[in-house]
């Protein structure tokens, strides 16, 4: 996972409450499995709060966005899990874009790859062509830990979370980001989805997440899982997935990309030339 610590301590917000599950982790920080673990629950909750999360916002950030990652390109609210390539084509990472703003960005990789992935786009906001820097004021943050992030899927993860949603307000459809009122506890809910099933990442600022984690467990058909579990969800769910785990350069033939909607038909991103070089 992504070596960022989520605090000054490298520990998540919940450790303690991963601790009276009885959690064994992984490198000190990472929930590896609980004890008694039962994966097989209608909606599993993870902490993800190691996760790699990027920041860039500023009046370039959308064309930022449009050449550095070559998925679907984002409306406001909206999000997609898109494919990052160097010039050559081969695959940087593949992380979770979400657009929060009209100038506003975040990218989130839960793979051993956010490291790289983050020193891939600190060198591309940079490029000097001659004297020009197309995204020159591209304001660039590490936003690890600013949030505890969860994750929480399922196949009634939406009722779950709909008990939470006062009257009159809607949980975000899949594909887009919300700003929501968790039991009067703010957050960023983004919607997700791993295949066909319904998932939700929660940011959730760090003083109020024990008090969330512990209601969201209150349900009983929610359990917690580790990050083998997890692991095996997205796999399961997410053809791709697999891919991510392996170090080294990775290669994926267009086809497959295209297929699995990591990549737009436009081409107009960086790693295009390179994939039809590939190709020929």
């Amino acid at each position: 996972m992504p070596s960022s610590p989520n605090n000054a301590g490298g520990l998540s917000k919940l450790y303690g409450e991963h601790l009276l599950l009885g959690a064994t982790f992984k490198d000190g920080r990472v929930v590896e499995r609980y004890a008694n673990e039962q994966p097989a629950g209608d909606v599993l909750l993870s902490d993800i709060s190691d996760m790699s999360v990027l920041l860039f916002a500023g009046n370039v950030a959308e064309s930022f966005a449009n050449v550095g990652f070559a998925g679907k390109e984002l409306s406001i609210g909206e999000c997609a899990f898109e494919a990052v390539l160097t010039g050559e084509g081969t695959v940087v990472s593949i992380p979770l874009l979400v657009r929060t703003g009209q100038h506003e960005f975040i990218a989130c990789d839960i793979s051993p790859r956010g490291d790289v992935l983050s020193g891939w786009l600190s060198f591309l906001s940079s490029v000097n062509e001659g004297g020009n820097e197309p995204f020159a004021g591209l304001d660039t943050q590490d936003a690890t830990g600013t949030h505890v992030a969860l994750l929480l899927a399922g196949d009634v993860a939406d009722r779950v979370l709909s008990d939470y949603i006062k009257q009159g307000e809607r949980l975000p459809k899949r594909g887009h980001v919300a700003r929501c009122m968790l039991d009067d506890i703010p957050c960023i809910v983004v919607c997700v989805g791993l295949g066909t099933t319904p998932a939700y990442l929660l940011l959730v600022p760090p003083l109020r997440a024990v008090a969330l984690w512990r209601s969201l467990l209150s349900f009983p058909e929610v359990v917690p899982v580790g990050r083998k579990a997890l692991e095996g969800l997205f796999v399961s769910k997410l053809p791709w997935a697999y891919c991510l785990s392996h170090g080294g350069t990775l290669r994926m033939d267009e086809k497959t990309l295209a297929g699995e909607g990591l990549i737009r038909s436009n081409r107009s991103f960086v790693g295009a030339r390179g994939l039809n070089s590939q190709k020929g």
